[in-house]
């Protein structure tokens, strides 16, 4: 990311401000329980975010604050281009088969990312259920068009 730019930020996507103000608008207008599973998202995706800054830049700074910016001072223009450039991301409407095929190409690039250079172990820090099985039951259904497994439990009282 640095190659790209030496301040690359995830706050310059052009989604940022909107999901950060549905993620407030959803905790001001639902009960907590309502929302747990969203709120456990969050907090997931914080602390793999977390852990795999503290493996990429070890000395703390983000890119952005080692830049010398400041968090929350939204992105140019030209800063929101460059963010959609290396994710290779065109913003536009698109069908359920233009879906499909974009996301089946974006797997498939990180699964060669993976088979060339490995997955290794989670970052410390990272849920414990974010594991090359969890990760393998995520990818499948998006590669084979099949739907997410679904894992049966048996009422309580009851044996499977």
């Amino acid at each position: 990311m640095t190659a790209a730019h030496p301040a690359f930020s995830g706050e310059w996507s052009r989604d940022h401000a909107s999901v950060l103000a549905a993620l407030r608008a959803a905790r001001d207008q639902h009960s907590p329980a309502r929302i747990a599973p969203l709120t456990r998202a969050v907090k997931d995706n914080r602390r793999v975010h977390m852990a795999v800054a503290r493996t990429l830049v070890p000395g703390g700074a983000s890119l952005l604050q080692q830049s010398g910016r400041r968090p929350g001072h939204g992105p140019t223009e030209d800063e929101q281009a460059l963010y959609d450039d290396y994710f290779h991301v065109q913003r536009q409407p698109l069908c359920k088969v233009a879906h499909r095929a974009q996301s089946v190409r974006l797997l498939g690039q990180c699964a060669a990312d993976i088979a060339g250079h490995g997955l290794g172990p989670a970052p410390e820090g990272c849920p414990e259920r974010f594991t090359r099985d969890a990760l393998e039951l995520l990818t499948a259904p998006a590669l084979t068009g099949e739907p997410p497994l679904r894992i049966h439990r048996p009422p309580k009282g009851r044996k499977a």
